[in-house]
């Protein structure tokens, strides 16, 4: 991102335009840090889980050619735990005793004008709380870490245009297929969609479809995450949206967590919740991703799990 608008810095004065900045990349200061947690023990593995970090079992950065319910890195062993991946806001501190690698700074903002409703970053504690000073609680910190929002203002402020910067990263880092045509905004030819769908089972007591509720489903595309508990009516909506596609994916992880061990047993089992990948989805399918959880009468399955 700062070689990217130091291209377009020069590319504007060479256009006889400015920007409201010079050296306009010292702006650019990180907005996220990209961690990998790499739990040890058992102990570790409860700790990062109820920790309340948006968690995802493969890597951020690795475009995904095949999906599944569970990756498992192939550089801990057949019994290791395998490691987790998530973005934490730049200036928050990492306080749990769980080994972690800091695998780049990362700087995030919406490209997109149908983007800027996002308030929140992708971090939402729920419990327990780690605060920085007395008094605070993770609904207070909810509101105030919007490093997103703050970024994105700040290219405004200074002239930039978002979409073209986001277009000249891509250049930069041979995603050429990223690349969105300027003429693709909000308001005109635009393709980006927000996720919504609904969650069922089949209850084969009653030979009917029936929500699925309080069940967390989450989005990603990239470093662009989102997620929602459906409703009693099995219903979700997230907030982020998605210009090419996403994954999605359902986790049982509110209240009573839905646990389950395979007929491969790994200890660390006892604390992942269940999860299944739904799939990958056009932007065209994403404001209506249903899926209903089929009945398998065998016990030693995942989908049985």
């Amino acid at each position: 991102m700062s070689e990217a608008l130091s291209q377009l810095e020069v590319q504007h004065q060479n256009d006889d335009k400015r920007l409201n900045c010079t050296n306009c990349e010292l702006n650019l200061g990180p907005t996220h840090k990209y961690i990998k947690f790499m739990p040890q023990n058992l102990d570790q593995m409860v700790t990062l889980e109820t920790s309340g970090y948006n968690l995802w079992d493969y890597p951020l950065d690795q475009e995904i050619t095949t999906l599944g319910d569970y990756y498992h890195d192939p550089a801990v062993g057949p019994d290791g735990i395998t490691y987790f991946y998530t973005l934490i806001p730049a200036q928050y501190p990492i306080s749990i005793n769980v080994p972690y690698e800091v695998i780049s700074d990362v700087f995030l903002f919406n490209e997109d004008d149908g983007d800027i409703r996002d308030e929140e970053d992708p971090w939402e504690p729920e419990e327990p709380c780690y605060p920085t000073r007395p008094g605070e609680c993770a609904a207070e910190k909810k509101g105030k870490i919007n490093n997103t929002i703050e970024a994105t203002n700040m290219l405004d402020q200074i002239g930039v245009d978002r979409l073209e910067l986001y277009n000249k990263a891509m250049e930069i880092s041979e995603n050429i297929d990223e690349i969105v045509p300027l003429e693709e905004r909000i308001g005109t030819s635009a393709r980006i969609q927000s996720v919504s769908g609904t969650i069922k089972v089949w209850d084969n007591s009653i030979n009917a479809e029936v929500p699925v509720r309080d069940a967390l489903v989450k989005a990603r595309r990239w470093f662009k995450l989102d997620q929602a508990y459906t409703s009693q009516r099995g219903t979700f909506t997230m907030q982020k949206q998605y210009r090419k596609k996403a994954v999605v994916s359902v986790h049982f992880n509110k209240g009573d967590k839905i646990r389950g061990i395979n007929n491969v047993f790994k200890f660390y089992q006892f604390v992942i919740p269940v999860s299944k990948t739904i799939g990958m989805f056009t932007t065209a399918q994403l404001t209506n991703v249903q899926y209903t959880f089929p009945y398998v009468s065998s016990p030693n399955t995942n989908a049985a799990t």
